[in-house]
């Protein structure tokens, strides 16, 4: 008997900023790389204005949202977005120059290390510099991709 194991993906944010420019996408496709150095991956579509900041500037930041996100997920699935919408993140930079948004149940500061090619998205690898965990929302669950409709 042929049995199937279906994973649901954790849905979180992508920011990335260049020269005043700054782009936020959301993704359920991303994952711990290693421990040591303690490192994660992310996926962009080629042509996603996120996936270009990021190479340009060599840094992004990873938001992981909670099950109470889903309507920031969606606004943020499209490649344009508006001011408006990014405004509801009320973000911050840190003292490294990171975006961090204030309604992330946890986000991480990345420089990339490595960018690869596939199948029209990009696995983009960074080293976690820097990271933010609000502890007020820690009884909440994780956004999944499965309650956005996302494969």
């Amino acid at each position: 008997m042929a049995s199937e194991i279906l994973l649901d993906g954790i849905v979180g944010l992508v920011l990335a900023e260049h020269h005043g420019e700054l782009a936020v996408q959301t993704t359920a496709s991303f994952a711990e790389a290693a421990h040591y150095p303690a490192s994660l991956w992310v996926s962009m579509e080629r042509q996603s204005p996120a996936r270009r900041l990021i190479l340009e500037s060599q840094r992004f930041t990873l938001a992981v949202l909670s099950d109470q996100d889903r309507a920031l997920a969606n606004q943020f699935r499209a490649p344009a977005v508006s001011e408006a919408a990014r405004s509801r993140l009320a973000l911050y930079q840190s003292e490294s120059g990171f975006w961090f948004p204030n309604v992330a149940l946890t986000a991480i500061g990345c420089a990339v290390t490595q960018s690869v090619d596939v199948d029209g998205s990009v696995l983009i690898f960074g080293d976690m510099i820097e990271s933010h965990y609000d502890s007020r929302r820690g009884r909440r669950r994780q956004l999944l991709a499965s309650e956005l409709g996302l494969p």
